[in-house]
């Protein structure tokens, strides 16, 4: 038997450190400290962020010249409203009838100009809770900054990616050997990371913009819908989703050893890293209670899902052209530059240049 190079793939990584960050600013209130043990729900930092504000002309409201609407007011500046109540009012007919200016909205009475008759309501703040989403231990916390977490996961690989990084419970989706349908998605997979079937197509995609759903990890996607769908500034711009598809431009099942690990995970808080084409599924706490994960971390090596290597008998493989393309099947003779291929219904000859293999180990 020959040993010939061809391009090797490795389509997960199982049991390795991996440190994920959490970004804060200078508004954010820390509430952990270096080498605290965390759990997925354990907050790790709050801000206050602004909502907003909205503006209304009270001559215009009240069909009246500036000058005699400032008596109109029946709240302070700064007082606090809440919707519904009475921002302003004027008696008409005798005090028989009254008409008023309720708040549309909960918040600040923030400003009102006499000149212009300009009120300003301002939304109340909203609190910006950030959760650490996986078992683990703070390693570092640099101020204004960033939250650095420790934990154990497994990587899981695909070939094509856009979108920016989302997170969210893992969710199966459809089924493992047939494109995913619109009908599919429905409110269940609102926020979710959902997983399933050999493609996804502009009409799924829209459908899961429109119910909210996080990302989607599939088999396949049309290089065009690819090209219309990354955004004008790349791949990484945030058009709303993002997509993970394991076998790159093509009509194929996810990988089955990917599929197994997908439903193993399924209901975990996973992380779609969308720059290098990957899934990261953070372990349990039965994995990492025991673990000295400083020591894996500081030992920890650049590892890669992709590059050469020899095709030897007994390895999966991927057949990358010709009528079989995107079929799995087991190396069963290398010879010279020639491979054999069994697949399921059916044993090939090709050459090694059309073959991907794939490394498990």
């Amino acid at each position: 038997m020959n040993e010939v190079l061809t391009y090797i793939r490795k389509p997960f990584h199982e049991n390795f450190a991996y440190e994920f960050r959490r970004e804060i600013d200078s508004t954010s209130e820390v509430y952990v400290k270096v080498g605290e043990n965390i759990r997925p729900e354990t907050i790790l930092s709050s801000k206050w962020k602004r909502s907003g504000f909205r503006t209304f002309l009270l001559s215009d409201l009240f069909k009246l010249p500036p000058e005699k609407c400032t008596g109109l007011l029946q709240r302070t500046i700064g007082s606090r409203v809440y919707q519904g109540d009475i921002i302003a009012k004027k008696s008409e007919w005798l005090n028989f009838r009254e008409r008023t200016f309720r708040s549309p909205l909960t918040g600040i009475f923030v400003d009102y100009d006499e000149a212009t008759t300009r009120i300003t309501l301002q939304y109340l703040p909203e609190e910006m809770k950030i959760v650490a989403g996986v078992f683990g231990k703070v390693v570092s916390v640099i101020p204004d900054k960033s939250i650095s977490i420790g934990t154990l996961v497994d990587g899981i690989y695909g070939l094509v990616a856009f979108g920016t990084d989302r997170e969210g419970s893992l969710l199966e989706v459809g089924y493992s050997d047939i494109p995913l349908q619109a009908d599919q998605i429905n409110e269940r997979c609102r926020g979710r990371v959902i997983f399933g079937g050999t493609k996804v197509s502009i009409d799924v995609l829209y459908k899961a913009l429109s119910v909210g759903v996080a990302a989607i990890v599939t088999g396949g996607i049309d290089y065009q819908d690819y090209l219309s769908l990354r955004g004008s500034k790349g791949r990484f711009e945030d058009i709303g989703i993002s997509v993970l598809a394991t076998e790159g431009f093509t009509v194929a099942p996810i990988f089955p050893k990917i599929y197994q690990k997908l439903k193993e995970a399924e209901h975990r808080h996973v992380f779609l890293d969308s720059e290098n084409r990957n899934l990261i599924v953070p372990h349990p706490y039965s994995s990492f209670a025991e673990t000295k994960i400083d020591e894996l971390l500081s030992n920890s090596t650049p590892w890669s899902s992709r590059g050469f290597g020899i095709v030897k008998e007994g390895m999966h493989a991927r057949l990358l052209t010709g009528k079989y393309l995107g079929e799995y099947g087991i190396v069963t003779a290398v010879v010279n530059d020639q491979v054999e291929v069994e697949l399921a219904k059916t044993k090939i000859e090709v050459p090694i240049n059309q073959v991907e293999g794939i490394l498990l180990a």
